[in-house]
């Protein structure tokens, strides 16, 4: 996940890309005072979207290695209280449903300045009449907060079962595809970002722009914690999260809630 920005708009508010949350907020407050657009679309009804200012308060769904879950520490209190600040703020605007059409439609049509989005989102926002131009797209990683920059890492995954009849040519085919060889075809023709750090210096993928794009997102992004139950975490935070920000709950008791509904799918986690 990174910001993506449109350069106009930036340049007629006279203002840089934001590094931190708060730069985030002066930011998007110059750029409704000199062009009357809004700074951010918020997407709130997605929990991965959540996750990038999860990761930058230093925070985390679980604790995998400990079998503790982290998500209502201090670190996620702060997240929730993030977002929904920037919406109180008006820093940021943010709908309950269809929030991917809004803010695709939003942010290519020029009525906001940023979004949170990742690679899969570069063709879609290029097709928008703000972006006919492609040099008008900006990316960089999302704003840092009190603990640093994260965005969450992935995610297409390979999996093979374990009762297959077919174990060694799953196997094979497992290979071939994380392959230095086929991540560079991947790569160059379809534009997706690599898993292999030796692939960003191949001179097919160095030299795509999409790809370049998101480098240094990657160089800061985090992984989502691996375990069976992984996928079901996101629900719990994708019902507080939207509550959160269209407040239905305060920060402090949708973090509680999230940790409650993990400590009852995680059995004997702390």
């Amino acid at each position: 996940m990174g910001i993506f920005y449109n350069k106009k708009i930036f340049k007629d508010a006279g203002v840089q890309v934001p590094k931190t949350i708060d730069e985030l907020k002066s930011v998007s407050a110059k750029i409704k005072q000199k062009t009357g657009k809004t700074g951010l679309y918020l997407r709130g009804d997605d929990p991965y979207w959540f996750l990038s200012f999860l990761y930058g308060e230093g925070g985390d769904m679980v604790d995998a290695e400990k079998k503790t879950v982290t998500i209502d520490n201090p670190q996620g209190v702060k997240a929730l209280a993030t977002v929904k600040d920037l919406v109180d703020s008006k820093a940021a605007i943010t709908d309950a449903t269809n929030g991917w059409d809004n803010m695709q439609s939003s942010f290519k049509d020029g009525k906001v300045a940023m979004m949170i989005n990742g690679p899969w989102a570069v063709t879609d926002t290029y097709a928008g009449k703000e972006f006919a131009d492609k040099a008008n797209l900006g990316i960089a990683p999302v704003p840092a907060g009190s603990g640093g920059q994260g965005a969450p890492q992935g995610g297409h995954n390979l999996a093979v079962y374990a009762g297959s009849k077919n174990l060694d040519a799953s196997y094979a085919f497992t290979e071939y595809m994380t392959s230095v060889e086929t991540q560079t075809r991947i790569s160059k023709e379809l534009s997706l970002l690599p898993t292999r750090e030796s692939v960003y210096i191949k001179p097919d993928v160095a030299t795509n722009e999409m790809i370049m794009f998101f480098k240094p997102v990657v160089d800061k992004a985090v992984e989502r914690p691996w375990i069976p139950e992984g996928g079901s975490l996101f629900e719990p935070i994708k019902v507080e999260y939207t509550k959160v920000l269209t407040g239905q709950t305060t920060p402090e008791a949708g973090a509680k809630a999230i940790g409650d509904s993990y400590r009852k799918l995680l059995k004997d986690w702390k």
